[in-house]
């Protein structure tokens, strides 16, 4: 059985939402997503509504028929379709402007999933065992690490997306997902204002609960309080 919840909020510093996050369930399937267009560029919102469309479209047509496939090539479908977001951004936005997202994608199935990440939006993973609960972060931060003062200034700096002008190297994971087991995956607006140990504790509670609309509310309102200087967006798949 599969709960889930998305959190996708504006913060409290932007005028404009440039994030995109969904789950779509049927039954033990789900699609969960996170993009995150990039600020400070040209209509990031635009990138990131690309590929939620994209996404949505791919699920009303194929997700009976992508139960059957082999997660490799499951992976080949979502890269190509990633893709092709990119291309259509290159046919629309101005040669002088540049547009383009990240985007974290968690396939589940049959007690099996399939990540795949560009950028830095990231999944993390809770395991609730007999004596203890395992938590890990599964995804890796396509950022620049700076070498010496000389570079200071670019450290963090995203280095891979989805986007006009640029070609993306996506990594892909697949494995296992057993019961009593919870992805979160989040933009960077909120693991920037809600460090690794308090979303956590704070997702453990989803544990004792059939409803995460509170765990969600109490991740939202930490990421407030510091701030919330960017968007912020957060979308949860329990495996119960």
């Amino acid at each position: 059985m599969l709960q889930g919840g998305v959190l996708c909020k504006t913060g409290l510093k932007r005028k404009v939402n440039q994030d995109r996050a969904g789950m779509l369930a049927d039954g033990d399937t789900c699609l969960c997503y996170i993009a995150d267009g990039m600020g400070g560029h040209y209509a990031g919102e635009k990138a990131s509504g690309l590929i939620a469309q994209s996404l949505t479209d791919w699920w009303d047509g194929c997700h009976e028929a992508a139960r059957r496939m082999p997660l490799q090539e499951l992976a080949e479908h979502f890269k190509e379709l990633l893709d092709g977001c990119a291309s259509q951004l290159n046919r629309e936005i101005p040669e002088d402007e540049y547009c383009g997202s990240t985007i974290v994608l968690l396939w589940l199935n049959g007690g099996q999933y399939l990540l795949l990440t560009a950028g830095d939006s990231r999944c993390y993973r809770l395991r609730r065992g007999l004596l203890r609960t395992e938590f890990c972060q599964m995804s890796t931060d396509d950022v620049y690490h700076a070498k010496g003062p000389e570079d200071a200034a670019l450290e963090g700096k995203l280095t891979n997306c989805i986007g006009s002008q640029y070609t993306a190297h996506y990594t892909v994971q697949t494995g296992t997902a057993e019961r009593r087991t919870l992805f979160a995956l989040c933009s960077d607006g909120v693991y920037r204002c809600c460090p690794p140990v308090s979303l956590q504790a704070e997702l453990a509670g989803a544990f004792r609960t059939d409803d995460l609309k509170p765990v969600l509310d109490r991740i939202s309102a930490i990421v407030c309080s510091h701030g919330a200087p960017d968007n912020y967006s957060l979308v949860v798949a329990q495996i119960k």
